[in-house]
This record gives C-alpha cells, sequence and structure tokens, in this order.
C-alpha cells in the first residue's frame, strides 16, 4: 500500500483481515471493499490519536508523543498475543518494501482467502 507507510499499512490490513502478502489483483470485491473501509477507520483513528510516535522526531504541535501506538493491533507487537484472537502476531520482511518489518495475525489474515461453501 504505497504511500500510506508501513505502520498504518499493517494494521489497515489486519482490519481487513487480508495477509500482507496478498497480491492486490486477485483481491476479491469482498475484500476490497472491506480494505477501503479499513483504511478510512484506521486512518481517522491515528488522526484522533494524534499519530504514532516511535522515536523523539515526531511530536503533536504542543509537543506530545503521537497516541495511536498504544491502541495498534500489530505493528510492533511481534510473538504478543492477537487482541482478536490471542495467537502471536508474527514479524516478516516482505520482499520489495525496502527491508521494513511487517506484523501480522497468521490466523486472522490468512494467506489464502477462505473458500466459499458449495
Amino acid at each position: 500500500m504505497a504511500g500510506i507507510g508501513n505502520i498504518y499499512a499493517d494494521e489497515i490490513l489486519f482490519a481487513a483481515r487480508i495477509h500482507p502478502q496478498r497480491i492486490a489483483a486477485r483481491l476479491s470485491r469482498d475484500e476490497l471493499a472491506r480494505l477501503h473501509s479499513a483504511i478510512s477507520v484506521i486512518l481517522t483513528t491515528a488522526i484522533a490519536a494524534e499519530g504514532s510516535s516511535f522515536d523523539a522526531g515526531y511530536r503533536t504541535v504542543l509537543g506530545l508523543e503521537g497516541g495511536f501506538l498504544a491502541q495498534n493491533a500489530t505493528y510492533g507487537r511481534a510473538c504478543q498475543p492477537c487482541r482478536c484472537c490471542g495467537q502471536p502476531i508474527e514479524k516478516t520482511k516482505i520482499p520489495g518494501l525496502i527491508g521494513r518489518s511487517t506484523y501480522f495475525c497468521p490466523h486472522c489474515q490468512p494467506r489464502r482467502r477462505p473458500r466459499r461453501a458449495l
């Protein structure tokens, strides 16, 4: 998700229940709708929390730390239990992301989308 940044991309994909290695062109209409909705929800939440402070370089206009990282679901939470299912959050590096880490829940964000029942 170019342009959004890895913190928010991880959180958006978690909220949409999409594995970070899924190919965008292969997402279903339902997955795309969930992704679109999650972008709005996560970015609105992050703005309300005044962003994500992960080092001393980012502060709000009042000099305070942003509060989004205190409430996020996956980013920076490797090996900690998922807040939805309790399974450990995984940390990986996905080729093409300039060596940046990606965090996800393998249970809540399955690599393959579930098949429909016949």
